[in-house]
């Protein structure tokens, strides 16, 4: 009976170890979420309640899209194709897609201007 208690118990030490593994865990929750997520989607703001519970829901949705964005040199990518896939609204999906588009546009770096080092370039100009 001792012996099988002990071995009870390690057997659930083991697995329990096992799920909180970061490899383990993150993969057992992406393939959870969809299906027992509920959907998420914003409301029409009417008041100050209202106002709250989007807010309440854009960080449910950043945690639920924050696994499947992904950085590739100085850009971030998008590994999903819609919102469907983590189960939140379209609006959402393209939110956080046009942030970062935005994010990936700002750290470009063609974006500045050549910045002139000769003098005699600038004199040139006037």
């Amino acid at each position: 009976m001792k012996r099988m208690t002990t071995a009870f118990i390690l057997a659930t030490c083991c697995t329990t170890l096992m799920g909180c593994m970061p490899e383990t865990a993150t993969d057992m929750q992406h393939q959870a979420l969809p299906s027992t997520a509920p959907y998420l989607s914003l409301i029409i703001p009417k008041c100050a309640k209202d106002k709250t519970k989007n807010l309440e829901i854009l960080k449910e949705a950043e945690k639920r899209i924050e696994p499947y964005i992904k950085p590739v040199g100085q850009h971030l990518t998008l590994s999903i194709e819609s919102g469907k896939e983590i189960n939140i609204s379209e609006d959402l999906y393209h939110y956080f897609a046009r942030k970062i588009k935005n994010h990936n546009r700002r750290s470009s770096p063609n974006k500045f201007p050549r910045v002139r080092k000769n003098i005699s370039e600038t004199a040139s100009d006037y």
